[in-house]
């Protein structure tokens, strides 16, 4: 009998780096930090994808209109660096690919309470399981709860490219057309939550449904009350013009008053919030009448909206000397309906 040739040895299969997803389009999976800003500098234009919840609902807008989406995709999943969670001394240092559903994991014992909260209320699990935070902060939609409260916290974000490495405040992340300030090389790496000494702190969506991913708007509001006088405290009120907006001059006209406040302090404090949210609309004349519009005629969705912050605001205020009731209903924000104004 004629003995049969030895089957050759299997080789090794290692995973590409590249990968061809069609004729027109490469996606890429770098594993490191420099090899990520290494590819995105060879191929200015590339899509970064990390959980996609953002792009799929932007890719949707681009094919209704007919746009061509065969740039190349640059994936983030291989990019360990980006998925770590690090508990520092006075900040939570989170990689901007980390999923919302793995912060939520954490718990509130290191995650910030009021931000936890808003985390599992964001969608339903498959989407927090997909949606990341460097993803929710760099998406064009970024007035849900969880940026407002980033905002309230003064977080800061890691912005790298090839040639520079900087930190600046998220406040200071977005342009006034809603745009971020990346430039074609710049990648968001990495997000910093400070912790702070906070013994009032409050967070508020509210929609026509009820819903916290896209709510029609959101108040967050952090306090440190020490000798029945207020030592500092923090406000952000997301949702108006579609972006998230800090007044400064109204905190530090708070800082260092009694509680609770008297009249003439919250007279005032309208007086700010009002100058602040009304500064967002532009009447316009109505020709066909010859009279000037009111912000309430032509942007009535706009006006309630600012009208329901006004009153949440004043509310949280107004009740920063009972931090248990406050401490209940941050628990409840999103989930009865009764709770809305």
């Amino acid at each position: 009998m004629k003995e049969r040739p030895a089957k050759p040895k299997k080789q090794p299969v290692n995973i590409p780096d590249v990968k061809s997803a069609s004729a027109a389009q490469t996606i890429f999976f770098p594993r490191s930090i420099k090899e990520l800003l290494t590819l995105y500098n060879k191929n200015p234009g590339s899509i970064i994808f990390a959980g996609g919840t953002g792009i799929m609902m932007n890719r949707r807008s681009q094919m209704k209109k007919g746009v061509a989406g065969a740039r190349p995709v640059i994936s983030l999943k291989r990019v360990q660096d980006l998925t770590k969670v690090v508990r520092r001394e006075r900040f939570l240092e989170i990689g901007a690919a980390v999923p919302l559903s793995r912060l939520a994991s954490i718990g509130s014992r290191i995650v910030p309470k009021t931000l936890y909260n808003a985390i599992i209320n964001y969608g339903y699990y498959g989407t927090r399981s997909l949606a990341t935070l460097g993803g929710l902060i760099c998406s064009p939609w970024d007035y849900s709860e969880i940026i407002t409260i980033l905002y309230a916290l003064d977080a800061q974000l890691e912005i790298r490219s090839s040639a520079h490495t900087s930190w600046i405040l998220i406040s200071g992340f977005k342009k006034a057309d809603g745009e971020s300030i990346l430039s074609e090389n710049d990648i968001l790496t990495r997000v910093r939550i400070p912790y702070g000494r906070w013994n009032r702190s409050y967070s508020r969506v509210f929609g026509m449904d009820g819903s916290s991913t896209y709510p029609g708007a959101v108040f967050s509001g952090f306090a440190r009350i020490e000798k029945e006088s207020i030592e500092d405290i923090r406000l952000s009120f997301g949702g108006i013009g579609n972006r998230v907006i800090r007044e400064r001059n109204i905190e530090m006209t708070l800082q260092g008053k009694k509680i609770p406040l008297t009249e003439k302090d919250l007279s005032l404090i309208k007086s700010q919030i009002t100058d602040l949210l009304d500064g967002f609309y532009k009447p316009k004349d109505i020709k066909e009448t010859g009279v000037l519009a009111t912000p309430a005629s032509i942007y009535p969705v706009e006006s309630y909206r600012a009208s329901a912050l006004k009153r949440i605001m004043l509310w949280f205020l107004n009740n920063l000397e009972y931090p248990d009731y406050l401490g209940q209903i941050g628990g409840l924000q999103n989930r009865q309906s009764k709770l809305y104004f």
